[in-house]
């Protein structure tokens, strides 16, 4: 295993976004992702801010296991938003992912209850014998369509690399 990370400032990073410019002119922008983007909230918020400056699209790929503080200050400068819930089940959430999933929802609540709806998608990954069983689909449909019946929810099919 090899540790593989650079640290970035703000103007070092946006210089690196900057280096794709050619894609963003045809639909593309900037997706962050991880681990959790949301670890680096205030900074991951400023480059926000700056792509959003510089009219590049942004995405997000989280968990949603983070404070409801800093999705408020990310949502004015995120375009799309990819939110996993990947067991919908307390217990069975903190037994598999080591965290409670009370956090994980009720962000999801705030989102799909607010104006940044509809640039939201909700994604499971259906890991054999953990998430991708018909309750734990059965109970995130439900959850997610008693919110908001025009979610976009996916299913994600899961790569196993070792087989």
């Amino acid at each position: 295993i090899q540790y593989d990370s650079q640290e970035y400032t703000l103007d070092k990073l946006m210089n690196k976004i900057k280096e794709d410019e050619v894609f963003f002119q045809h639909g593309g922008g900037v997706t962050f992702s991880g681990g959790e983007p949301f670890m680096q909230g205030e900074f991951l918020i400023e480059i926000l801010k700056r792509c959003q400056k510089e009219k590049i699209h942004t995405a997000i790929e989280t968990s949603f296991y983070t404070s409801l503080e800093l999705i408020k200050k990310a949502l004015p400068y995120l375009d799309l938003i990819y939110v996993d819930l990947k067991i919908y089940d307390h217990q069975k959430h903190q037994q598999y992912t080591g965290v409670s999933s009370h956090l994980i929802k009720n962000n999801i609540k705030y989102i799909l209850e607010s104006q940044h709806r509809d640039k939201v998608i909700i994604r499971t990954p259906l890991i054999p014998s953990m998430s991708a069983t018909d309750d734990n689909i059965t109970a995130i449909s439900e959850f997610l369509v008693n919110i908001y019946p025009e979610v976009k929810y996916e299913l994600l099919n899961y790569l196993n690399k070792l087989n």
